[in-house]
């Protein structure tokens, strides 16, 4: 297997894969191991799986999207916003050229709730942080780690690997994320529209189209303008 684009190598792909076995074996966590080049993702399941209905411990799946479904479902409808927004606003920020030199040393935690197989909601912690491919550029890979948890904080907190130092992140600039005619482009691949008919619709060149496409695509942090339509009607930023 060959290296290209910044796709991780078979054995760095198995290395974080064997970290996050031990994770959800050794903390009962759901994992949930994203490659963002390729738009794959394996899910872990510990013992956290077994109360929210997810799954048995042990399993592990495999999942030709970076959309965790089978997690998300389980997400109380009212923290989903405030999760996507907080986790896009710690992706641009890793974005950094100290971060990227750094190997992206910080991660993210954010309390949310998920119900379990009774409907009972129940406190969990969300923590993801983010890995290079060696001798590429930019990220390669998300680790999202779920567990039940006691702990209570309104704010989603950075915390740096090495010091343990804390921020938290302001996600109010967020709601904006995507301008008008972005949105308006979304709206057009929910129809179904093509690239040259959307073009012809916005007035513009099939060029144009494309370039918003993907503008649209790494805002979002998705793989594809399918996905983007899904996460930006889950936050609300189209009908």
């Amino acid at each position: 297997m060959s290296q290209q684009d910044g796709i991780h190598l078979e054995d760095e792909e198995r290395k974080l894969l064997n970290y996050a076995e031990t994770y959800a074996m050794c903390d009962n966590a759901i994992v949930a191991l994203n490659n963002m080049r390729t738009g794959k993702c394996h899910i872990l399941l510990g013992k956290t799986a077994e109360v929210l209905g997810i799954g048995k411990a042990g399993t592990h799946l495999y999942v030709d999207s970076v959309f965790e479904e089978d997690i998300i479902s389980c997400i109380n409808p009212d923290n989903l916003v405030v999760q996507h927004l907080q986790e896009l606003k710690f992706f641009s920020r890793m974005l950094t050229p100290q971060n990227i030199a750094e190997g992206f040393p910080w991660y993210m935690e954010q309390i949310i709730s998920m119900h379990d197989t009774n409907g009972m909601y129940h406190p969990v912690i969300h923590r993801i942080q983010y890995f290079p491919s060696e001798g590429k550029q930019g990220i390669c890979y998300a680790l999202c780690v779920y567990k039940f948890t006691k702990e209570s904080f309104t704010h989603a907190r950075l915390i740096h690997k090495l010091t343990g130092e804390e921020r938290r992140i302001d996600i109010s600039e967020l709601r904006s994320i995507l301008s008008s005619r972005e949105k308006e482009l979304l709206q057009y691949i929910q129809k179904g529209l093509a690239s040259k008919e959307i073009a012809g619709m916005m007035g513009i060149s099939k060029n144009t189209v494309d370039r918003h496409r993907q503008n649209i695509i790494e805002k979002l942090q998705v793989s594809n303008t399918t996905e983007a339509c899904f996460k930006a009607k889950r936050l609300g930023l189209i009908e």
